[in-house]
């Protein structure tokens, strides 16, 4: 568990105006030990079940300071659920499989020479995130459960 890092935002919480209660080291411990991309439900499962009177929209209110901190983002995937992460301030690009869902990271070379020619070419700033559809590679060759139901 990274201690400094969550008393680190339990503080900068404080300092936005919220109490520093146990619910909410809570979710930020919880938070912060996922690997991936979470989904409020999906947040608001793994801190019921360390801490079961951990209401829903104490979660939600906490996502919304922690974003409002620019501390975590949120990302709307299609017409799923918007998913949430940490911010890394380095540029990076989420892939979205528009069949299961999943969320890939990628910081490709690819896409920096993408955001140049959009600079050169159309004076065009690019978002540090940028999100593309598709299917991953699972779902594009069949190996995935969900590709059969879709094609």
């Amino acid at each position: 568990m990274r201690s400094d890092a969550v008393d680190d935002l339990v503080d900068q919480l404080r300092a936005h105006g919220l109490r520093a209660t146990t619910p909410r080291r809570i979710i930020v411990e919880t938070l912060l030990e996922q690997p991936d991309h979470v989904t409020a439900d999906g947040l608001t499962a793994l801190v019921q079940d360390r801490a079961p009177l951990v209401n829903k929209a104490t979660i939600y209110r906490t996502l919304e300071a922690l974003e409002s901190l620019g501390v975590i983002d949120r990302m709307a995937v299609d017409q799923g659920p918007a998913q949430w992460h940490l911010v890394d301030h380095g540029r990076h690009q989420h892939l979205i499989c528009s069949v299961c869902g999943s969320v890939t990271e990628s910081s490709s070379k690819e896409f920096r020479r993408l955001a140049r020619v959009l600079a050169a070419e159309h004076g065009f700033e690019a978002d540090t995130h940028i999100a593309i559809s598709g299917r991953c590679q699972q779902c594009a060759t069949g190996a995935h459960p969900m590709a059969k139901e879709h094609t």
